[in-house]
Parts: structure tokens; C-alpha cells; sequence
């Protein structure tokens, strides 16, 4: 072999080396692929609702270990969605193949709300200063789930989502038996809604109570709050639903945000040249469980429902403590990533939605849907057999069926749309010439008589 021909070869060797060291990464997923993911996985979800005859449970989803509210919320909070997406005029008309299986749904949710009396709310020590009603309506009450319970908040609060998404506010419940038969479908979010700014936590009491998130269950002034005092779980599940219910048409009380301006700035970690700058904590600065993608998704949520831009300068360091973190491997809580094999599921999802909300598409050059929808097609399974189309598996937290939610959710890129921009003030009106003439004018003659008025004087 003549020098010329070895050298080729020794080349050769050396770039066949460089992939066995370097494996090539999965390309990107097609539209079309994100497109058969989704419709594989919605068949899939669809047959693990509850549809047997007799059944007190009839139309439910189990998300895991009985977490039927959040199963069947999550379960029609995607099906109402693909409605719209498939260009429905809602998630009720005949020809949607799904229609059957979102009533069905809807029906049971509607059998499982109760409707619990409401009462003002004490923050004069708080952001508002001032005692405020959450009842917007006057009618006294607000619904919630699972009430009495330490699943109260984010039950309701993925439920609320559910309803909201249905577009229809008013279509009529029609579910005898039920607290709010009869009532519209509007009637009953505003409703949860008031429960849900009831519900809110007050009073910054400091290692007792944390204003302006919410915790597991009500805090009615005080009374009722848990160990971690509010937290990014369940706020993170109040505030979607709030997000929704505001594009719905809900009415959300101006003080319900002002409190939650306050939570954003205790819970997101100070900039000071730490590893966690600009995340969100779970329920206080230095907790246990600690700072991650996962929270900071959420924390961008609900900087987004209460008026920030991605321009703000909060935002700005949230996105940049993703970018730091982007790469880092997932767990339930640490490492703070999202990514793996298995992926973190309920984290591309609550990342999803704040960016989603927040209207950005890329940040630092990241496209975080495209890294997402990547993963997600790539990881769904595609044996032939009874879990064909789901996605089995999360690092670190979740069942089945609320893995595959998050992951349908997250695909779907199912988020209130943007909040509307503030509105710009009114311009000053320009000048005429004519107008310009008649105010030289006007000046002149005011001129004029103060001059004369200074002689009378003098």
C-alpha cells in the first residue's frame, strides 16, 4: 500500500472512530412523527378510561393510586384540546371521534364537585393591605374537589383547566344529582375560581405561613395550612387553571394577583452568583427539596398570569437559570434536568406551559420544543402489545397514564394563549395647523390680559 492509499485509510479509520466514540443523536421529529405520536397516544389514553356499566367511577381516568381528579382533568384537558386543533367547532360536536369519551368525562367531574361557603379574606399585613372578598359573583360560595382533603388545590385546579378548555361557557350541566346541575358550565368555573382565590394563602407570618401561593388544601386566614405552607406543586396547578379560566371568560380578582407577585419574588433564588440563580425554590428559599427545571417552568407561569414579558427582568434570570440547568441530567427533584432515558416527564411539561404562556419560542438559542417533541417521540413506546402508544416511564415521578398526559400535553403545547400586552396609552392627538393657529392665538390673548392686569396693579 503506497503512502496516499494509507493515509486515506488512516483517515477513514479515524472518522469511523470518532462516531463509535460520539453516537449520532436521533433526528429531529417530523411534524408528521409528533402528529402519529399523539394520535397513538391519545388511542392509547382513551382506553384506560373508566367505561364499565354500573361503575360510580363511569367516564373517570386513574392518574395513580386513585388520583381520579387529576386522571380524568388532565385526560379532557387534552381531549378538548385535539378538538379545537382538528379545527372543531368544539370538543362536543358529533363528527370529533373523542366527543363520547370528553362528556363522559365531564359528567363524572361534574358528580364529584361540591359547593362549600366562601368568605373574605384578611391581608392587611400583606400585599393588598386590605381585607378582600373572593366572591366575585355574590352568591356566597365557591366549588371545589376532594374537599376536606390534602388533594383540594390541585385537584380543582386541574379540573378548573379541564372545564375551561371546553370553550362552551355556556353550556348547561346536565348531571342529575349533582351540586351544579343546571348550572352553566361558565357558572361552575367562576365558582372555582372564588374557591380557588379563597383558598389562597395569606398573611406573611415568616416560617409559618407563605403569602400568596397555595398549599394542599384552603387556607381560610390562616387556618388549614400544611407542612411546606404553600408550595410549586400545587401552585403551579392553581395558577393553570386560573389561566384558563381567565381566557374563558372567568373574572380572576386583581388582589388574588397582587399576592402572587409577592410569592413569585420569595420563592425565585436571588442573583448572587450561585449554581441556582434565578430558579424557583419549592416553598421557601433553602427548602430541602430545592431549586430545578421544574419549578422554574412553573415559576415562569405565573410571572406570565400575573403580567411579566419575557422581557422582565425576572423572567430573564429564570430563563437563564435554564440554560445553565438545560443539559443537566432529571430526577424527582435533583439532578435538576429534564432530560434522560427515561426523560422527566411532568418537568417538559410544567416548562411547556410557563414558556408556552409566556410566548417564548427559543431562548440563548435554545428551541425548547423541538429538544422536547424529540425525546418525546423518540421515548413512546412502539411494541406491539397492550402499551403501544404510551409512555411508561418518568424519571422519578409518575404512573402511565399521567406520564402519558404530561407527554400529550406537552406535545399538543397545550397552555392558555398569551396574555394579552398591557395597553399602550393613548396618544396625544397631533396639531392642526389650524388648531397650531388657534392656540398661538388663544396664548396671545391670555398674553395680552395679563400684561394689562400687571398695569391695572401698577
Amino acid at each position: 500500500m503506497d503512502n496516499k492509499k494509507k493515509r486515506i485509510f488512516i483517515a477513514v479509520i479515524l472518522v469511523i472512530s470518532a462516531f463509535a466514540v460520539f453516537p449520532m443523536t436521533a433526528s429531529a421529529a417530523t411534524e408528521a412523527e409528533i402528529e402519529q405520536a399523539i394520535s397513538d397516544g391519545l388511542v392509547w389514553l382513551v382506553a384506560q378510561q373508566n367505561l364499565n356499566p354500573g361503575d360510580p367511577n363511569y367516564g373517570s381516568w386513574n392518574a395513580y393510586y386513585s388520583e381520579l381528579e387529576t386522571g380524568t382533568g388532565l385526560a379532557l384537558y387534552k381531549l378538548q384540546e385535539r378538538a379545537y386543533e382538528l379545527g372543531y367547532d368544539s370538543p362536543f360536536d358529533p363528527d370529533y371521534e373523542y366527543h363520547q369519551n370528553v362528556m363522559d368525562g365531564l359528567n363524572w367531574t361534574f358528580a364529584h364537585l361540591t359547593v362549600v361557603d366562601i368568605s373574605p379574606q384578611d391581608h392587611t399585613t400583606g400585599a393588598t393591605g386590605t381585607v378582600d372578598d373572593p366572591d366575585t359573583n355574590g352568591n356566597g360560595v365557591g366549588v371545589c374537589a376532594r374537599h376536606g382533603t390534602n388533594r383540594e388545590t390541585y385537584s380543582i385546579g386541574i379540573l378548573l383547566a379541564a372545564i375551561s378548555a371546553s370553550g362552551t361557557p355556556n353550556r348547561v350541566v346536565n348531571v342529575p344529582g349533582s351540586p351544579v346541575d343546571g348550572w352553566t358550565y361558565g357558572q361552575v368555573a367562576q365558582d372555582i375560581v372564588d374557591w380557588l382565590a379563597f383558598g389562597q394563602v395569606e398573611s406573611p407570618v415568616p416560617n409559618i405561613v407563605w403569602e400568596g401561593g397555595w398549599d394542599y388544601r384552603a387556607v381560610d386566614n390562616g387556618t388549614g395550612v400544611g407542612t411546606y405552607h404553600g408550595d410549586q406543586s400545587n401552585s403551579g396547578y392553581a395558577t393553570i387553571g386560573l389561566g384558563e379560566a381567565e381566557n374563558f371568560g372567568c373574572t380572576i380578582p386583581d388582589w388574588v394577583k397582587t399576592e402572587l407577585d409577592v410569592y413569585i419574588d420569595h420563592l425565585q433564588d436571588d442573583v448572587d452568583g450561585d449554581t441556582n440563580d434565578g430558579g424557583s425554590w419549592y416553598s421557601y428559599p433553602g427548602d430541602p427539596i430545592g431549586v430545578n427545571i421544574y419549578k422554574t417552568g412553573t415559576l415562569i407561569f405565573e410571572m406570565a398570569f400575573v403580567g411579566d414579558a419575557p422581557s422582565t427582568q425576572r423572567v430573564t434570570n429564570a430563563t437563564d437559570y435554564l440554560v445553565r440547568h438545560w443539559n443537566d441530567a432529571s430526577g424527582a427533584n435533583a439532578p435538576p434536568g429534564w432530560n434522560g432515558t427515561p426523560a422527566q416527564y411532568h418537568t417538559m411539561y410544567t416548562t411547556m406551559k410557563g414558556l408556552e404562556y409566556m410566548g417564548i419560542d427559543t431562548f440563548d438559542g435554545i428551541d425548547w420544543f423541538e429538544d422536547f417533541s424529540d425525546v418525546i417521540v423518540a421515548q413512546q413506546d412502539k411494541i406491539a402489545g397492550p402499551t403501544y402508544g404510551s409512555w411508561q416511564t418518568s424519571s422519578g415521578r409518575g404512573e402511565p397514564v399521567i406520564i402519558t398526559e404530561w407527554a400529550l400535553l406537552t406535545l399538543e403545547k397545550a397552555a392558555p394563549p398569551p396574555p394579552p400586552p398591557a395597553p399602550a396609552p393613548a396618544p396625544v392627538p397631533a396639531m392642526t395647523p389650524i388648531g397650531l393657529i388657534a392656540l398661538v392665538g388663544l396664548l396671545s390673548v391670555i398674553a395680552m390680559m395679563s400684561i394689562k392686569t400687571r398695569k391695572k396693579k401698577g
